[in-house]
């Protein structure tokens, strides 16, 4: 009995082995024909796999399960005899499956049968992650099909790409297309053979999508090139049938014709370029269909050379029939420069004589006659262009302007220093509305000296009447900073202040409610230094002598004299100071 059942045994254990390896040859060679096929595909913007890596691998270690548990079915025998051991339920037990023995747990246990079988559970995970490798290796092109086309699109046409721009394009998602469609096959991996077919074409499409999607924006964008040139087109040809009446409408005609005649070279360019554009998406034209479409437009995109061709013609045509209404014309044109160089040169005149930069200009007056002679000046550089384009236009020799010119030049170096004055001025207006008991003169200095210093960096303008006045009005108005700190001294009383204003012939209330710096600045008080100063010593001086007074009172007041009586051989002389040395040392220490 125990040489058979141990015979039964080793047969069970040897059978488990050959089945392992068995496995384990047919999941590591790569070369046999494959076991089963996967099928991958694109469901939702995502690679998915059918059936999963996970349920194939659980298939499998299933399979080797029940490969494993084979040896169930071998029951053993009753001790001593050769007769199936009967079910172990207890009798009237009828639930579930019988309960015999059998050698499953001891095969099972057996070291060889746990080390092959863990080596084909080793096969299955090796094997699920390549598969899961491939999967990913899919995904690493997911912008193809996740990427919002039509944002990207709209961002991509809106910095109005060159042709370049679009065909490195072209060319990109044409070459993934033809790479896709050569994955559209069967791969084997391992021992599974994995479909690609469906998600290969599936991408294949997402690119032949974006191919449409980037020629229908590069579309879009040319149809407006086309239609604008046809509209100039349209617009110059009406222009050049008008007949002129009037100067206006004369210069309007040959400006037409000149534009004409110096945007040829562009126009030639951009009619080029259209058809280059054109012959790009016939070229990346995916179906017949779009081919078709696109060799149309291509044609008609050609015609546009000849049309911009007709209209050249038409001008140069219109040009020579105006040669005699431009002769006629040109007379008005002259006596129009000279009348304008007379304005010129009166317009000199009265700045040399009443314009901003004269010595004796008072700055805010300067700063209004500043901007007058800029709108001024605007209104005739207006009109001097347009007599240069008349001049342009009737062929004549350009004129020059010499007192324009000068007058120009004149007002933008006088708007640099009168820019600074405003600045200035702009600070002394918003310090003005501060109270004198608010004054902070350290923050007031620090602004002055930022306008002095941007007064400073104006190179070349030193010696220019105006900056010197500028520079005067800031460095009085800076020398005038220390006299406000003196005269914010306690010692100044209302008797000062009466004695300041008596001098400078300014007048104002004191009331600290309603006493702002705009009282001090009227008082010009850098022109009153030495006055000024003569005063706030003389009150300091006072009020010295004041509280020395209030001291000796405070003293004397508090000091107390002893008296006694005073007898001279029996007679009463009255009261008299009982001891003064006390008194008289107090009065040696007050000097």
């Amino acid at each position: 009995y125990q040489y058979w059942e141990m015979a039964v045994f080793n047969a069970l254990v040897l059978m488990v082995l050959k089945a392992l390896e068995k496995i384990h040859n047919m999941l590591s060679s790569s070369g046999r024909k494959p076991l089963f096929k996967l099928k991958t595909s694109l469901q939702n913007s995502e690679v998915v796999m059918a059936p999963p890596v996970k349920e194939a691998t659980k298939l499998l270690s299933v399979y080797i399960r029940n490969t494993a548990e084979g040896c169930r079915e071998f029951v053993r025998w009753m001790d001593g005899s050769c007769l199936e051991m009967p079910d172990q339920r207890s009798k009237g037990d009828t639930d579930g499956d019988p309960l015999v023995m059998h050698f499953s747990s001891e095969v099972l246990r057996m070291q060889q049968v746990m080390s092959a079988a863990v080596q084909v559970h080793q096969d299955i995970s090796k094997l699920a992650a390549r598969l899961t490798r491939h999967v990913e290796g899919w995904r690493k092109y997911s912008d193809i099909w996740k990427t919002d086309r039509v944002q990207l699109l709209d961002k991509f046409k809106a910095k109005a790409p060159k042709i370049a721009a679009f065909e490195e394009k072209f060319a990109k998602f044409q070459k993934q297309a033809a790479y896709f469609w050569g994955l559209a096959k069967d791969v084997n991996i391992g021992c599974v053979c994995v479909s690609n077919s469906a998600l290969a074409l599936a991408v294949h499409e997402e690119c032949c999508s974006w191919t449409r999607a980037l020629a229908a924006a590069m579309r879009e964008l040319d149809v407006l090139s086309v239609n604008s040139m046809r509209d100039r087109m349209a617009a110059d040809r009406a222009a050049l049938q008008q007949q002129p009446e009037d100067l206006e409408q004369l210069k309007g005609v040959l400006h037409v014709i000149n534009a004409i005649r110096t945007g040829g070279m562009q126009m030639e360019l951009q009619c080029s370029d259209l058809q280059e554009r054109y012959c790009t998406r016939l070229l990346y034209a995916i179906t017949d269909a779009e081919k078709e479409t696109a060799a149309a437009e291509l044609a008609d995109t050609a015609k546009l050379t000849q049309e911009w061709a007709e209209v050249c013609e038409a001008a140069e045509a219109v040009d020579v029939q105006l040669e005699g209404v431009k002769r006629k014309f040109s007379q008005t044109t002259r006596q129009q420069v000279a009348d304008f160089m007379v304005l010129t040169q009166q317009l000199e005149e009265r700045m040399r004589s009443s314009g901003p930069g004269l010595p004796t200009v008072q700055l805010p007056e300067g700063v209004e006659r500043l901007k007058a002679f800029q709108e001024e000046v605007d209104a005739l550089s207006k009109q001097r262009e347009q007599l240069r384009l008349a001049e342009q236009l009737f062929d004549m020799d350009i004129t020059s302007y010499p007192a324009l010119s000068k007058v120009e030049s004149e007002l933008r170096k006088l708007a640099q220093i009168y820019a600074v004055y405003a600045e200035h001025a702009d600070a002394v207006k918003q310090y003005s509305n501060m109270l004198w008991s608010e004054l902070d003169v350290g923050k007031m200095m620090e602004g002055v000296q930022g306008v002095a210093t941007k007064l400073k960096k104006l190179k070349g303008l030193e010696n220019m009447p105006v900056y010197e006045l500028v520079q005067a009005e800031i460095s009085g108005f800076a020398d005038s900073l220390p006299l406000f700190k003196e005269l914010k001294s306690e010692s100044l009383r209302p008797r000062h202040w009466k004695q300041l204003m008596t001098l400078t012939g300014q007048s104002f209330d004191l009331d600290p409610k309603t006493f702002t710096l705009a009282n001090m600045f009227a008082m010009q008080l850098h022109k009153y230094k030495d006055e000024i100063a003569k005063v706030t010593s003389s009150a300091l001086k006072e009020l010295t002598i004041q509280n020395e007074l209030r001291k000796l009172a405070d003293v004397w007041k508090e000091q107390k004299f002893d008296l006694h009586k005073y007898n001279t051989n029996g007679t009463d002389r009255g009261w008299v100071l009982k001891g003064v040395e006390e008194i008289t040392l107090l009065l040696e220490d007050m000097g």
